[in-house]
């Protein structure tokens, strides 16, 4: 197990065999840099506590998507076992697309989107399927996985169940 201790979260595990392709990604260019991304951009010179960065942020949302996916495929009785597959199924696409969301974040991302008119979700496809460290790992893990994650990221994957859940 690799831990992470998270402000918000505390521990924040990932199994070094079941979950390696979320620690690859973790440890890639793309990724490391979100730790230089403020997640509140200048909130923290009124409130020293919010240092968040969007490095914490996506370790955060992975680990409540870990949470919610042990929950539902845990559940028994009148639940839809339709549902509970897909998410069983896809559950390392529903943690990596939960990793990689805000990958395309950039400093102040969301005030520049008004300038720009380019939204960091478009980034965020691009880092996926670009030329990029985090696609290799994708490509290396399954051909055509850098797509289905960018799929979900888009809302427009065919598991209706795993991009509900993003």
């Amino acid at each position: 197990m690799k831990a992470f201790r998270d402000p918000i979260h505390n521990i924040i595990l990932f199994d070094k065999n079941s979950e390696k392709i979320l620690l690859k990604l973790i440890d890639t260019r793309e990724f490391q840099r979100l730790r230089h991304i403020k997640q509140l951009g200048l909130s923290s010179f009124t409130y020293p506590g919010a240092e968040h960065s969007r490095f914490t942020h996506s370790l955060g949302v992975t680990h409540l998507m870990k949470r919610f996916l042990d929950k539902i495929i845990s559940l028994k009785g009148d639940i839809d076992q339709k549902y509970i597959e897909e998410l069983r199924d896809n559950r390392i696409l529903a943690e990596t697309a939960a990793l990689l969301h805000d990958i395309g974040h950039g400093p102040f991302s969301h005030a520049l989107e008004k300038t720009t008119k380019i939204k960091h979700e478009k980034w965020t496809v691009e880092i996926i399927l670009g030329p990029t460290e985090i696609n290799s790992i994708l490509e290396d893990y399954k051909p055509g996985f850098a797509r289905e994650v960018a799929d979900v990221i888009q809302r427009t994957h065919s598991s209706k169940a795993v991009v509900k859940l993003l």
